[in-house]
């Protein structure tokens, strides 16, 4: 029986704790989908997950001495996913000292100067010049040219990530896309920033030999679309996933703070554009496909046709380059996967104003257009409280809103 995806009190800690996510699902979901596929499955097999985010799928298959690939637009979250790979422990522990010695020494000594104003909004200068010349002192220090998001780095930028936002005084609120500047007159002594990167260090590393035995799978993690992904024809085993969600919670928003840092704001812009679900409009489209299937099309005319402010030019907009997008990856998805192999994404219905968009619906009409020959609910869960309810005025639309969320199975 597949598990509640819903995420525990486990899933707030650990490795999980890392990040700023608000998405993502339960490793008992992953660990349940892996069981039921066991006789599918060998060594040799490839479990794909092309919204990685948090890496949960990565995290659970490694424990499971399987092998999985990521795929995330988001240059954070993929950093965030690399870095939880099981192989950089006995490097981490054998060579740390003498490295993160020699990052600092190239931090301390620096006297560039960068260009920080996309950071200004959020973080004070005198900050943000430290923490980017600690950035570049890790990039210099451990840079390879690889395809794949690399592990070993990744760590040492997820120990910095953390550490920004722990030293900014950042503190999570009801909308995770919400930021509070630090003060402009945050001057913090490289000591501190120091103190803090070593101690998240050792409490991250730790976090990693807690969560990994020797007996471990790999996983490797890409910064890709989930429409274009560098993964081969007809070579994947098995799908377990979750795509964005339709609400206007913004992914990419979401870590803003760290986007800005590692790519500053064109790269910013970037993401936020090939992210699926994004707040921002980059096409003008406004009308449907047939191949998106009856119920899309029905939730796009009922869009159309409403009257509220704004509804027939930002909203359907919005909503178009959303289905584009997860029509799209459904297409990549036929693409990539074995004949007969199965795809479980968690997917959660929405509305627009009073207007019900049952999502999974729509992505199992989309998969049997595409030509999976299998689409069903494998599991349906109420929940009582979704990112949804942070919109209060949601509410004077129709007060009785059910959203559920369902486990979708598509087979090729």
């Amino acid at each position: 029986m597949i598990s509640s995806a819903k995420r525990t009190a486990y899933e707030k800690g650990s490795v999980h704790s890392w990040h700023p996510y608000y998405a993502g699902y339960s490793e008992f979901f992953v660990d349940s989908v892996l069981k039921i596929e066991s006789g599918r499955l060998t060594q040799n097999s490839i479990i794909l997950d092309p919204w990685v985010g948090s890496g949960t799928t990565g995290v659970v298959c490694q424990k499971n001495g399987l092998n999985c690939v990521g795929i995330d637009v988001n240059s954070s979250m993929a950093i965030f996913s690399a870095s939880k790979s099981s192989k950089i422990l006995p490097k981490l522990k054998s060579e740390s000292t003498s490295i993160l010695n020699r990052i600092f020494a190239r931090a301390k000594k620096s006297r560039k100067v960068y260009d920080t104003s996309h950071l200004d909004e959020i973080m004070s200068s005198s900050f943000t010049l430290k923490m980017t010349r600690l950035l570049v002192a890790i990039e210099d220090e451990l840079h390879t040219e690889t395809l794949r998001v690399e592990p070993f780095i990744s760590f040492f930028k997820s120990v910095l990530l953390v550490s920004n936002r722990q030293l900014m005084g950042y503190k999570s609120g009801s909308n995770p896309t919400w930021f509070k500047k630090t003060p402009p007159t945050q001057c913090l002594p490289f000591a501190t920033i120091e103190k803090v990167y070593r101690q998240n260090f050792d409490s991250m590393l730790y976090d990693l030999e807690e969560i990994f035995s020797l007996n471990t799978g790999s996983f490797s993690v890409y910064e890709s679309s989930s429409v274009s992904t560098p993964v081969a024809d007809n070579s994947v085993d098995l799908v377990i996933t979750s795509p964005p969600y339709l609400t206007r919670i913004d992914y990419a928003v979401s870590t803003q703070v760290e986007l800005l840092l590692l790519g500053g704001a064109k790269k910013y812009r970037s993401i936020r554009e090939n992210t699926i679900g994004t707040t921002t409009i980059f096409s003008q489209r406004k009308c449907g496909d047939r191949s998106w299937g009856k119920l899309c099309n029905e939730v796009i005319s009922a869009i159309n046709s409403h009257s509220s402010y704004s509804s027939q030019d930002y909203y359907i907009k919005n909503k178009i380059q959303y289905f584009d997008g997860s029509y799209q990856s459904l297409l990549e998805l036929y693409r990539v996967m074995k004949v007969e192999a199965n795809a479980y994404l968690v997917i959660q219905n929405s509305y627009y104003k009073e207007i019900p968009i049952p999502l999974p619906e729509i992505y199992m009409q989309m998969a049997k257009a595409i030509g999976f020959s299998e689409a069903v609910c494998e599991r349906r869960d109420i929940l009582k409280s979704t990112m949804a309810h942070i919109n209060v005025k949601s509410k004077r639309y129709e007060k009785n809103k059910i959203y559920y969320e369902d486990v979708i199975r598509l087979k090729k």
